[in-house]
C-alpha cells in the first residue's frame, strides 16, 4: 500500500506585522520573487490578512494551469479584475468558461487572422509614418498607443469611434490599469480607501462602461456585420445541445464586458512584447544586426510586414519570444482551490489562494542557463537544450490559456519587423531605464532617438 507523506509549507522570510509582504511586493516585486526561486517548490506569503501559496516549480505550475476545475480563477488579482471589467472570458469562474470560450473562439480561428493582420499593418504604418528623422520618442508610450489602435482597429470599424473618443478611451484604459496592481497587493481595507479617493479612476470606469454600451447598441442597429472581430462575435450562435441552460448568444451587457475585457486586458499586454523587444535589441548590437538583415531581406525598401511574412521572420519571432520570457506580459496571476487537493508533497485546503508567476519560472537558472541574458537562439528549433514547453507560460496554459496568444504574436511580429525595417532605435544617453511591475512589466523611462534606415 502506498503511503503519501505531506510536507508543511514554509513561509517566506521578511513578513511584517499586519501587512505581511505587501511592502516587498510594492517596492520591488521581481527581486522578491527571484529571492524565492531556490527556496522551495511552494512558499506561503502574506498580503495583509491573506496567506496565499506561491508556486515556484514549473511542473506544479503547469498542474495548476491544467486543472482549471480544482484551481479556479480567484484571489485578489481576479477580484480586482472583476471589479473593473465584470464577468467575462478572462475573469469568469470555471462553470461559465466553456460557454464564453465557445462563443468567442470562432473569432480567433486562422481564417480571420489575415484580416486582423491587415488592420494591424495599417495601424503600424500610420505610426511609423508619423515619426520624423531625429525625433525622440518614449517607446512604451508609442507601443501602448499602437496596441490600443490595433485593438480598436480589429475590434471595430473605423467609424465606430471618433478620433477624440478613441483618444479618450486609450487615456481611460491607461489610467485604470496604472492603479490596478497597487490595489491588488495592499490590504483590502486600504484598497477600498484608495478606490474611493481616486475620482479620476471612477470617472474613467464610468466613461469606459458608457463607451462599450454605445458600441454594442451601434452594432445591434446594423443590418450586416462588417467583418471585424466584434461583428464576428455578435454573429456567433451557441450550440443548443451544449448551452447548459444558458443564453445561446451573448447579451448586450455581456458583449460590453467582452469589449472591456479585450481593451483592458489587451492594451498593455500587446504593448509589452514590442516595447521590450525594441529595448533588448537596442542593447544588443549583434542581435539588432541579425534582425535588420532578416527584415531587409523579407521587407525590401522598408515595406510594412503582413500576415504571410511571419513565417519568413523566424529570428524576429525568437526575439519576441525571448522578450516575453524575460518580461512576460502576465508576470503573476492567481487561482483559488475549489476543493481539498494537493500539490507535490503538500496538502492544499479548499479556498486557498494559489499564486503563479511566469516571471519566476522563466528566470530559474536550472531551466534557462544564464536566465538574465538576452538570447533569442534559446528558441531555435535545432537547439539541443531548448526549454521544455511547460516552462514557458507567457500566455498561461491549459483550458484558460489566453485566447489572444496568436493575435499578440501577430501584432508583435508586424510591429517589430516594420519598425526595424524603417527606423534605427538608439537609446538616449544617461537614462535610468527600470522595470516597473504593474498590471504588466513595463520598461519605464525608455526613450530613443529615431534615425531613418536606408536598407
Amino acid at each position: 500500500m502506498r503511503i503519501e507523506t505531506h510536507t508543511a509549507l514554509t513561509t517566506a522570510p521578511g513578513a511584517l506585522p499586519l501587512i505581511g509582504h505587501s511592502v516587498s511586493l510594492l517596492r520591488d516585486p521581481l527581486r522578491f520573487l527571484n529571492s524565492l526561486t531556490g527556496y522551495s517548490d511552494l512558499v506561503r506569503i502574506r498580503i495583509g490578512p491573506l496567506k496565499p501559496v506561491l508556486v515556484c516549480d514549473p511542473e506544479l505550475s503547469h498542474q495548476v494551469f491544467a486543472d482549471d476545475r480544482t484551481f479556479d480563477k480567484g484571489g485578489p488579482l481576479y477580484d480586482r479584475a472583476r471589479d473593473i471589467m465584470g464577468n467575462s472570458l478572462l475573469t469568469c469562474p470555471h462553470n461559465q468558461h466553456r460557454r464564453f470560450r465557445r462563443l468567442l473562439q470562432p473569432a480567433f480561428t486562422p481564417q480571420n487572422y489575415p484580416r486582423y493582420a491587415s488592420a494591424m499593418a495599417h495601424e503600424v504604418g500610420r505610426l511609423v509614418d508619423s515619426w520624423s528623422e531625429g525625433q525622440a520618442i518614449t517607446v512604451l508610450d508609442e507601443m501602448t498607443t499602437l496596441a490600443a489602435r490595433c485593438l480598436t482597429g480589429t475590434l471595430f470599424t473605423d467609424n465606430t469611434l471618433s478620433p477624440e473618443a478613441q483618444a479618450d478611451l486609450i487615456s481611460d484604459v491607461k489610467h485604470i490599469l496604472a492603479g490596478a496592481y497597487v490595489r491588488t497587493v495592499i490590504p483590502p481595507q486600504l484598497a477600498r480607501l484608495a478606490l474611493l479617493s481616486d475620482h479620476r479612476y471612477q470617472q474613467a470606469r464610468k466613461r469606459l462602461d458608457a463607451t462599450a454600451a454605445h458600441i454594442v447598441r451601434s452594432y445591434r442597429a446594423r443590418d450586416a456585420g462588417s467583418g471585424d472581430l466584434l461583428s464576428i462575435i455578435m454573429s456567433i450562435q451557441d450550440n443548443p445541445t451544449l448551452s447548459e441552460g444558458n443564453a445561446q448568444h451573448l447579451s448586450n451587457d455581456e458583449l460590453a464586458k467582452v469589449i472591456l475585457n479585450f481593451l483592458l486586458a489587451g492594451t498593455e499586454t500587446l504593448a509589452n512584447a514590442p516595447a521590450w523587444s525594441l529595448y533588448l535589441l537596442a542593447r544588443s548590437p549583434q542581435a539588432s544586426k541579425r534582425l535588420h538583415d532578416e527584415v531587409d531581406h523579407v521587407l525590401p525598401n522598408g515595406q510594412a510586414a503582413g500576415y504571410d511574412d511571419q513565417t519568413r521572420l523566424p529570428f524576429t519571432a525568437r526575439v519576441i519570444t525571448e522578450a516575453m520570457r524575460l518580461y512576460p506580459p502576465v508576470w503573476i496571476t492567481s487561482r483559488r482551490t475549489t476543493t481539498d487537493t494537493h500539490l507535490g508533497r503538500h496538502s492544499i485546503p479548499q479556498g486557498t489562494i494559489v499564486l503563479l508567476s511566469p516571471y519566476l519560472i522563466h528566470h530559474r537558472p536550472d531551466i534557462y542557463p544564464n536566465p538574465e541574458s538576452f538570447d533569442p537562439d534559446r528558441w531555435e528549433n535545432q537547439q539541443p537544450h531548448k526549454p521544455p514547453r511547460n516552462a514557458f507560460a507567457a500566455f498561461g496554459s491549459g483550458a484558460r490559456k489566453c485566447i489572444g496568444d496568436t493575435f499578440s504574436m501577430t501584432e508583435s511580429t508586424i510591429a517589430v519587423a516594420t519598425i526595424c525595417a524603417r527606423w534605427h532605435i538608439e537609446p538616449l544617453p544617461d537614462q535610468n531605464i527600470r522595470v516597473t511591475a504593474q498590471a504588466v512589466l513595463q520598461p519605464k523611462n525608455f526613450q530613443a532617438r529615431l534615425t531613418r534606415r536606408r536598407a
